[in-house]
């Protein structure tokens, strides 16, 4: 028999980092769009988020054989946020960590910055992000059969 002790606090924040994260991936596949500004010559182009944190995010861009990724380390960039068609909230990022990954046969840069806290912006973004820790705490998994009846 192991003597090993369980730390069940431990267990539920690490539970509920999972969720999160699940959740997250769901509401950035299916819900939130995300651009990257590019400052030269206006354009922006799309970026998969893949996490975002009361600090940072972290998001990818497929990588296009021969060319540089588009950003480097310490490099500040403006995003946008939307949550519908035509209308987001702009925040401003520092790329902390940019890294070529390669898998499943699709090569893309991964990217990790810090959030602008300073821009009035970030608080909409912040209680958006607040919603995703507390939503991740307090959301059940429905496993019943029950079906909603539609009006």
């Amino acid at each position: 028999m192991s003597n090993k002790v369980i730390n069940f606090e431990d267990k539920r924040s690490e539970s509920i980092e999972k969720k999160r994260r699940k959740f997250e991936r769901l509401m950035f596949d299916n819900l939130l769009e995300v651009y990257a500004e590019v400052e030269e010559g206006e354009e922006i182009f799309p970026i998969s988020l893949i996490d975002i944190s009361r600090d940072g995010l972290q998001f990818e861009v497929p990588a296009i054989r021969g060319q540089k990724g588009p950003f480097s380390t310490d490099d500040v960039v403006n995003i946008r946020l939307y949550f519908s068609s035509n209308s987001y909230l702009p925040a401003m990022i520092e790329i902390k960590h940019a890294q070529e990954i390669i898998e499943d046969g699709r090569a893309f840069y991964r990217y990790g910055c810090l959030l602008d806290k300073s821009q009035d912006s970030f608080k909409p973004i912040g209680s958006f992000i607040e919603f995703l820790y507390e939503f991740s705490e307090y959301s059940l998994t429905d496993r019943s059969h029950k079906k909603a009846n539609s009006l």
